[in-house]
């Protein structure tokens, strides 16, 4: 975006979202204050209902680590009921919706015919923690009884989830076939959710805030959709003949002082943006500040003794016509004061500081094999913390894994979302278009991952697919309903390409400590009601469940 009346544009359309903030509310994560006047975003989440904080305020998702309990002794249970059958869905909306459970997807729709299923779902909210009888987390087992009526065949089924990539830590299904698991390969969806204004308004030319979606009716859209589920499947873009030119900086010095609050090193380039992009690693500040082609990156110098997040290596990557020249400085402190007329003298004031700078010339693809293995190490330390969390509170003796990204998964996200959304595409999200690698949200978005596997049929032949994972309840940060614990579940029941059902069970194993506040599911806990038959023609069904009061 170009400056005008030494504005930035983008950082006005930030500003403006943040209002009175505390100056706590833009420090970055070393600390120091972000200049309102730049473009630098931390990654923050859109939070439903206060959306206009979402592009300034960065939400921290901490795990909740719960002490794992004794179960409760066995439940008590009835035969099946019938389900009430209610046409209308008066299912309330959450601020945090963590989306539908999801029926199983046959691979071809020539084969549909033949094959038939009994599903039944049980939820069973086992308490991890004896003070804490919350229905957080439910441990789903979602078992299809497969029956093929026709010919011997080969059949291949996806089992789509709503999960992050972070949350895979937990989120991943264990997929068996009469009793023998199955290896599952894990295809990603697109992110599910929209690019909105700080408004929370969808405006195609201030795409700067996430919004996920907010309705199971957005999930049974955008899986009727044939294209989405093409995408997942779909590889990333080669790389490997796209040329660029890579800036590395590393070794950066200076020399200390305690009079220097942010030792910060600036990379000035000129680059035209009509015929080159540019993507950055390890950059904490962007800055523009005319209409001539002159842009400044810069981070702050690593400390004696301090471990650098990038283990000090920074990288620009330049696609299309290279800068003429890159020219570094130094300064005592981060911001732009010194490049906006603010406070000129503040600029490349830092004296005896700087960085070995190296130019080299390769593939996209080597260049981010230079960038992403920084980013994976952090993503898997992330990922060893959060499975020490699940480890901690999961059902004991299950067996449901974790999952871990291996480097090709991570960097094949990575491009994906450069060429859809991020730098490299044709019209960049403003989210992203600063092409700074670090704040692209890839593994913390939620998305639909499809487990896709294959099982063979004889003629008349019937088998039983098992799929146990753990499902995270829909809630609300603050209000009545967070206040008393509440949280929801909810299913899609129907989608043009899932299997067939001749028949749909569910039960809910609660240990006598839930109450039912809201739903169509027709459970009735006080009177022992835990087992139905659902409609298969009911699009949807939900609930709304607390910890007994």
């Amino acid at each position: 975006m170009k400056k005008e009346n030494k504005e930035n544009k983008n950082a006005e359309i930030l500003f403006k979202a943040m209002g009175d903030l505390e100056e706590d509310t833009y420090k970055s994560r070393e600390g120091q204050i972000i200049d309102p006047t730049t473009k630098v975003k931390n990654k923050a989440f859109s939070w439903k209902k206060i959306a206009a904080l979402a592009a300034c305020l960065t939400l921290v998702v901490v795990s909740v680590r719960f002490l794992k309990d004794k179960l409760p002794g066995s439940d008590s249970r009835q035969e099946l009921g019938p389900s009430e059958e209610i046409t209308t869905d008066e299912s309330c909306q959450f601020m945090q919706y963590e989306g539908p459970i999801l029926p199983l997807i046959i691979g071809s729709t020539d084969q549909k015919e033949d094959i038939k299923a009994d599903r039944k779902l049980t939820f069973d909210f086992f308490t991890t923690n004896a003070a804490d009888q919350s229905p957080r987390t439910a441990l789903l087992t979602d078992q299809y009884q497969i029956k093929n009526t026709g010919p011997a065949k080969k059949i291949k089924l996806f089992y789509p989830f709503v999960s992050s990539a972070d949350d895979l830590a937990s989120s991943y299904p264990k997929i068996d076939q009469d009793g023998k698991v199955l290896q599952a390969k894990l295809s990603y969806g697109k992110y599910t959710g929209d690019f909105v204004s700080t408004n929370n308004e969808i405006d195609p030319a201030e795409t700067l805030n996430l919004k996920d979606y907010e309705s199971w009716e957005a999930y049974q859209k955008t899986l009727n959709e044939e294209s989405y589920l093409k995408d997942a499947l779909s590889q990333a873009p080669d790389a490997e003949d796209i040329p660029v030119t890579v800036y590395s900086f590393t070794n950066s010095y200076c020399d200390e002082s305690p009079e220097d609050e942010n030792p910060t090193l600036v990379a000035g380039i000129e680059i035209d943006r009509d015929k080159s992009k540019v993507l950055s690693l390890g950059f904490d500040g962007f800055g523009k500040f005319d209409d001539g082609k002159e842009e400044f990156y810069q981070y702050s110098i690593p400390k004696e003794g301090e471990n650098p997040y990038h283990k000090d290596n920074h990288y620009l990557i330049i696609q299309g016509q290279d800068t003429p020249k890159v020219k570094i400085e130094a300064q005592s402190t981060g911001g732009w004061d010194g490049y906006d007329g603010t406070s000129s003298k503040l600029r490349n004031n830092l004296k005896n500081a700087g960085a070995d700078l190296e130019r080299e010339e390769m593939s996209l693809d080597a260049a981010l094999d230079l960038a992403l293995p920084i980013l994976y190490d952090n993503y898997k330390g992330n990922q060893e913390s959060r499975q020490r969390d699940f480890a901690s509170w999961k059902i004991e003796n299950h067996n449901i894994p974790s999952y871990t990204l291996s480097y090709e998964e991570f960097k094949a996200l990575y491009i994906k979302e450069l060429f859809e959304t991020g730098a490299l595409s044709e019209k960049p999200m403003m989210r992203y278009e600063d092409g700074n690698i670090d704040l692209m949200d890839v593994t913390n978005t939620q998305r639909i991952i499809f487990a896709e596997f294959e099982i063979e049929l004889g003629e008349n032949q019937t088998s039983q697919i098992t799929i146990s994972s753990y499902k995270q309840g829909s809630y609300d940060y603050y209000g009545e309903r967070n206040e008393q614990g509440v949280f929801g579940y909810d299913l899609l029941n129907k989608i043009n390409s899932s299997i067939d059902l001749d028949k749909f069970e569910t039960e809910i194993i609660d240990y006598d400590k839930l109450d039912m506040r809201e739903g169509n599911f027709a459970f009735d806990l006080e009177k022992n009601i835990k087992s139905l038959s659902l409609s298969k023609d009911q699009d949807h069904y939900y609930m709304e469940v607390s910890g007994k009061r």
